[in-house]
């Protein structure tokens, strides 16, 4: 059953299996990202500026949260979840900011790491928090978002073998040339991972090792679209139905 208990960053949660068989394919850890605000989600128009709102209590609280939307009858970072438990990972982590997004991920293998950070827009903690959470025994970190429902098994499958073809290099998901999630990052690169500043993603850490990355093909273009507004959700919906 999964532990639903807030995980503080520095401790390490007891691996995970997620396949019928009971046993981990990949020494691979599953980072699921989703302590972001959904900025662009709740916007009235793409260039209006979004700040969190004062709720009853005085404290900020983070605007509306996509990742709970309903794509095709299941919240949206669900999709994602159950396709990445599929796969077997030795570790499963999702980095969350929002108690709602939780229970979207109720019966999935993921240990819920939480995002207190007041700092809405950076990334880097949420990259920090979930590389904490992970055990030693791994040879590297799938990253994965939880706005990109149309992401394959296959795919995932086909990025991790690669990965450990030469579990020295940077490993992305792409299509035709262009980079996309999910991203394996090496071991060796963690504590880099760790030490991003304020603002700064994953992609700091391909940028200054363009010699380590390898790409890997996805099964379509579609796989690597991620949602941000609630006009491209409406237009997915139409274009996937039944998925």
């Amino acid at each position: 059953m999964r532990d639903t208990s807030p995980i503080d960053p520095e401790t390490k949660p007891e691996t995970r299996i997620a396949n019928g068989d009971g046993v981990d394919r990949y020494p691979i850890g599953c980072i699921l990202m989703g302590a972001g605000v959904s900025k662009r989600f709740q916007a009235p128009d793409p260039g209006a500026p979004v700040l969190p709102r004062e709720p009853e209590c005085g404290r900020a609280e983070e605007p509306f949260n996509k990742l709970v939307a309903d794509f095709n009858g299941k919240p949206l970072i669900r999709h994602a979840a159950d396709t990445l438990s599929r796969v077997g990972f030795r570790s499963y982590i999702a980095v969350l900011r929002e108690h709602e997004t939780e229970r979207a991920l109720d019966g999935t293998p993921f240990c819920i790491v939480w995002n207190r950070s007041e700092d809405f827009f950076s990334p880097s903690v949420t990259i920090r928090c979930g590389i904490r959470a992970l055990p030693d025994d791994l040879s590297g970190a799938l990253f994965a978002v939880g706005d990109q429902p149309l992401i394959t098994e296959a795919s995932i499958r086909r990025l991790c073998d690669a990965f450990l073809e030469d579990p020295t290099r940077i490993t992305v998901l792409s299509f035709e040339g262009t980079p996309g999630n999910p991203c394996i990052f090496p071991k060796a690169l963690f504590a880099e991972l760790k030490d991003l500043r304020e603002g700064e993603s994953g992609k700091a850490v391909v940028r200054r090792h363009p010699d380590l990355v390898r790409t890997v093909e996805a099964g379509s273009l579609r796989e690597l679209f991620d949602i941000d507004t609630k006009e491209e959700l409406r237009i997915v919906r139409e274009r996937t139905p039944g998925f």
